[in-house]
This record gives C-alpha cells, structure tokens and sequence, in this order.
C-alpha cells in the first residue's frame, strides 16, 4: 500500500480555469487529469432550466494523484478561490502503482 490518494473533484466548466491555475501553481501536485462529465443528482435546485430538461448538468471532473500528507494544503488552496460554486469533491486510497 502507498502513502498517495487519488483526489477527485467536480468543478463547474466556467470556474475550471481557476482551478486548473491553482492546481499548476501547487509544487506538490505533479499532474493531474480531467474529463467533461454529465453529472447526475438529486438535488435539482441549482440546474438551469434546459439541465432540469436534460436531467443532468456539465461539469468537470479533476482527479489528482498526491500524498495523503498533501490533503489539507489541497483543500486549503482550493477553498481560497473565490469561486461562484463549490467543489465537491472525494479521495480515494492508491492500493498501488506502477508503470508497466
């Protein structure tokens, strides 16, 4: 087992850019990866008209691969943007890795 996690996060397309820069500017974060996902919730409230229509809203999905010590320098950073919506967000263990 490693002492890394994989951190995941789901950030709406307009405050990406934010969270990208932050992410590039953190020397603990080496890279990461992201995907334009369709997500799906209960929580209907917060669509707009045409993603209640939809039943699903765009967003992005960013997932980071760091040491687990790193978590809360992590969410520090990303809770001092001044973002129009939250992240939410989860972090999953890395049982292992390796290149192959």
């Amino acid at each position: 087992m490693t002492d890394q996690c994989i951190f995941s996060c789901f950030v709406d397309p307009e405050t990406v850019d934010s969270v990208v820069d932050c992410l590039l500017c953190q020397s603990f974060v080496s890279g990461f990866s992201m995907h334009r996902i369709e997500g799906y919730s209960k929580e209907h409230a917060n669509y707009t008209v045409g993603e209640q229509v939809a039943g699903h809203r765009s967003v992005c999905r960013l997932d980071i691969r760091l040491q687990c010590i790193e978590l809360d320098n992590l969410t520090a950073a990303l809770a001092g943007l001044s973002l129009q919506h939250r992240i939410r967000y989860w972090v999953t263990p890395v049982i292992d890795t390796g290149i192959i």
